[in-house]
């Protein structure tokens, strides 16, 4: 039995009920994607709401506890990191507290930078990913892309510490992607580099690109 399916099989008893049809997908290509020994992967979830994406992360951060692996979970908003964490049953964090810092501690009117990322290690899950802005309309935060900004963070600990960071990112974003249309469940895509985005009814595939995307389409 190879380790993807040895993980596949673990998460499906986490899952409280019997998963649909395009959850076995996912939870198969989610096994495949913990699996794997890249350090420069994003695995993109999609679905509209109500399909069971959140369900199938929650199954998945109590996997990763069982098997060792460390897991940073956020959400753009702190009411999304509380139906998160609730779901989880694990600490919840939303993405500005996490990943910057004020450039001058105890000045009010300092900007904030990207703080050093000392998770090493560690998967980075961000749930409700379609709320998350890439436009510049002056943000005191970092450049003021907030999803360049979350990838950035990550690279950040492949470059100091090494090691095999990953990011879930989950959400409904079929919806504002415009990649594709129907479907009736959560569906993901393990990506190399760059998110490649889908409608809920294709299958899971791997896209290669040269660079992580600057995000413009969210």
């Amino acid at each position: 039995m190879s380790i993807g399916s040895y993980l596949y099989t673990k998460l499906k008893n986490y899952l409280p009920h019997a998963p649909t049809a395009n959850q076995d997908e996912l939870m198969r290509g989610l096994a495949d994607f913990i699996a794997d020994p890249c350090n420069d992967t994003v695995f993109l979830l999609t679905g509209y709401a109500g399909t069971g994406k959140t369900t199938v992360v929650a199954a998945l951060v109590k996997l990763l506890t069982e098997i060792g692996i460390e897991s940073l979970l956020m959400a753009p908003t702190g009411r999304a990191a509380k139906v998160l964490s609730n779901y989880a049953e694990q600490s919840a964090y939303t993405i500005h507290k996490k990943i910057y810092r004020q450039k001058t501690p105890n000045d009010v009117i300092s900007p904030f930078v990207l703080a050093p990322n000392e998770y090493p290690d560690t998967i980075f899950i961000v749930d409700e990913a379609s709320m998350i802005s890439n436009e510049n309309q002056g943000s005191v935060f970092g450049s003021g892309q907030l999803l360049n900004d979350l990838l950035q963070f990550v690279r950040r600990l492949q470059a100091h510490h090494g090691g095999r960071p990953g990011t879930i990112a989950a959400g409904a974003l079929t919806a504002k992607s415009g990649a594709g249309s129907g479907g009736d469940g959560a569906t993901g895509t393990n990506t190399t580099q760059q998110p490649h985005r889908r409608g809920a009814a294709g299958s899971p595939k791997r896209h290669t690109a040269q660079r992580h995307p600057a995000a413009q389409q969210y």
